[in-house]
């Protein structure tokens, strides 16, 4: 699965958008979702900020929305919220 629009950077998005999530993989493939359906013609920024998931919640973000900025995918392995 492959989310339908690529995220902005800040400087050219309508909106930003901040996901917290802990564990809630396929909770947030559908909000993920639905932010982009409804979204239509706006230039849109999604932030997903990971509290240490173990259910695949990085993996699905990885392959499904590889342009959305995961705080799980910091270098130091470290995530804040």
């Amino acid at each position: 699965m492959s989310m339908p629009i690529e995220s902005s950077t800040s400087s050219q998005c309508d909106i930003s958008i901040v996901i917290v999530s802990f564990n809630t993989r396929d909770v947030l493939r559908d909000c993920l979702l639905s932010v982009y359906r409804e979204a239509s013609s706006l230039h849109v920024q999604v932030i997903v900020v990971d509290n240490g998931s173990t259910d695949g919640s990085p993996e699905m973000l990885e392959q499904a929305a590889p342009t959305i900025w995961d705080s799980s995918r910091r270098a130091d392995g470290i995530s804040y919220s």
